[in-house]
């Protein structure tokens, strides 16, 4: 085989290999997806035995310190994790395309590795799919943690529902959850007040969760969609809803939520559902609320309706909660704004003091 054939072949399997390694790291320690990884690290082994069948042939050929490409500054600045992925996978692509091609040359056709080649970079498309989407809803998560105030469109006057939601997002609020529905308002009308209160979000960067209603989130796209139950399969939910919404269910006991994440369900809302009327069962459900925390968020987020009973966050973010939901209706209507930011600083300033608690990782 000429040697300058044999220099192609060991240049795009090193740049394949080294865009492998990339996207396999981050689907591993950054979205820490198992299939994707385990995916990734089975096609760079795969490329890793075609060296074995050409060696010691290809390391032979190469001449690094002659290629005149050697010396062309193309490097690209990536501004985010899903434009570096995008960048790695697309080098991976090519790479495999070239291999692909060379090895239908009759000096190569005994290795028979055209077609798992093809396969490779077909896998890869997907791949790419995959991790950018999981990394665009890694970064909804991140804008996730902190305050949600509820509205429940039940209790409120539509004309007032903007004012309250531009209100909320101004006073440092993460998330404005609506849930309930609007009396005697029609769909048209539902769907353009939903519109401004996604733009009042928008400005702040504030999130917009719709609890239920598929039929209205499928229209208006919002941030994330919560389930009260798993009646309807998630994996149709990603398909209908916008590729990088994030789907939450509600939990009251440690089944639901077991239920939620074999589902492949991006968060959880525990309704901590304390049972006020005795000290002991109070105490009780505390306890049970602090165990299904501690249970579960190592392995997804979780968000807590605390009610009006906020002595508890400090609690509450130890044992893992990352966002804490409170119904509008418990703040003082009067004062709202100054209300959350005062919950706002607390959340804020209980999260620094376990940091420095914990210290540095």
């Amino acid at each position: 085989m000429h040697p300058r054939i044999l220099r192609i072949i060991d240049a795009n399997i090193n740049r394949v290999s080294e865009g492998l390694r990339i996207l396999e790291d981050v689907a591993r320690f950054i979205i820490e997806d198992a299939n994707s990884s385990h995916q990734l690290k089975s096609i760079r082994h795969q490329i890793n035995h075609l060296i074995h069948k050409l060696s010691p042939e290809l390391i032979f050929s190469r001449q690094a310190d002659s290629d005149i490409g050697a010396n062309f500054d193309v490097t690209v600045k990536h501004d985010d994790l899903p434009l570096m992925v995008k960048a790695n996978a697309k080098r991976v692509q090519e790479g495999l395309r070239v291999i692909e091609e060379l090895a239908k040359l009759p000096d190569l056709k005994y290795l028979r590795i055209s077609a798992s080649i093809k396969n490779a970079r077909y896998s890869i498309y997907t791949l790419e799919k995959t991790l950018t989407i999981k990394l665009l809803r890694k970064d909804i998560l991140e804008r996730f943690k902190g305050l949600h105030i509820v509205i429940n469109l039940h209790n409120i006057e539509p004309r007032n529902l903007t004012s309250l939601v531009a209100e909320i997002v101004q006073s440092g609020a993460n998330a404005v959850e609506l849930t309930g529905e609007l009396s005697a308002v029609k769909k048209h009308a539902m769907l353009d007040l939903l519109d401004d209160i996604k733009k009042l979000c928008a400005q702040k960067n504030v999130l917009l969760i719709l609890h239920d209603h598929l039929d209205l989130a499928l229209i208006c796209h919002p941030d994330c969609f919560c389930m009260e139950d798993l009646s309807t399969p998630v994996q149709i939910l990603r398909q209908q809803l916008h590729y990088n919404t994030l789907i939450g269910c509600q939990a009251r006991t440690s089944l639901q939520a077991r239920k939620a994440i074999q589902r492949d369900i991006d968060y959880i809302l525990i309704d901590r559902g304390i049972d006020t009327q005795s000290i002991s069962g109070k105490s009780q459900s505390r306890k049970h609320l602090y165990s299904m925390i501690t249970q579960y968020s190592s392995r997804i987020a979780v968000a807590v309706n605390i009610d009006a009973d906020f002595t508890d966050i400090p609690d509450l973010l130890i044992a893992g909660a990352v966002a804490f939901t409170v119904d509008s209706s418990l703040i003082l209507e009067d004062n709202i704004g100054t209300e959350i930011k005062k919950l706002v600083g607390k959340i804020e300033t209980s999260g620094k003091n376990i940091q420095k608690t914990r210290g540095p990782i």
